[in-house]
C-alpha cells in the first residue's frame, strides 16, 4: 500500500475564508510565558496517495474533511503533560498529534500525518493522506497487558 503521493489542489477552499477548515490551519501555544504561532496545514503542502484517494471515495469523505479532523486532533494533543516520575505536571511536545487516524469499515485505515520537510531552503509542513491496514484489535485478557493492547 506504498503509492506515490501526489499534490492535490486546495486552491478554492484557500480563497474561500468563511470555510471552517480556516480554523484548522494555524494555532497559538502558549507555554511557562512562551508564545508560538504554529502552522498546522499548510494547504499548498498536501499530499495524497492513489489508495487514499480510492479509499475516502469509498467512503464518501473528502480530503478537506480530513484535514479539519487532523487539524483539530493536533491542536486538541500537541502539548501533553507528564503524569508520573520526576517531571510530573510539566508540559511537552506530544508527537503522537502529529498523525490522525481515521478508520474505515473497508480494511484500512486512512492516516493524515504532518511532515517537516526541506524544500527550496527552507522548512515547510506537508501533510500527506495515505493507507494503510487496519491493525487488528487486541482483547485485554490475564494474558495481555494494557499497554500491550495499545492503551
Amino acid at each position: 500500500m506504498n503509492s506515490p503521493i501526489k499534490k492535490i489542489d486546495l486552491g478554492a477552499i484557500k480563497d474561500d475564508k468563511s470555510s471552517s477548515l480556516h480554523k484548522s490551519l494555524k494555532t497559538r501555544i502558549a507555554v511557562d510565558g512562551l508564545v508560538a504561532n504554529v502552522i498546522v496545514i499548510d494547504l499548498d503542502q498536501v499530499y495524497l496517495s492513489d489508495e487514499a484517494e480510492a479509499a475516502l471515495k469509498c467512503c464518501y469523505l473528502s480530503a478537506p474533511y480530513l484535514l479539519d479532523k487532523f487539524g483539530g486532533h493536533y491542536k486538541k494533543n500537541l502539548m501533553a503533560t507528564v503524569t508520573r516520575g520526576n517531571l510530573k505536571g510539566e508540559k511537552y511536545i506530544n508527537t503522537e498529534a502529529n498523525e490522525y487516524v481515521h478508520s474505515t469499515d473497508t480494511g484500512v485505515d486512512i492516516l493524515v500525518v504532518g511532515k517537516c520537510v526541506e524544500l527550496d531552503n527552507r522548512i515547510a509542513r506537508q501533510i500527506h493522506i495515505t493507507c494503510r491496514p487496519q491493525k487488528p484489535a487486541q482483547a485485554i485478557g490475564s494474558e495481555n497487558t494494557s499497554a500491550e493492547a495499545g492503551l
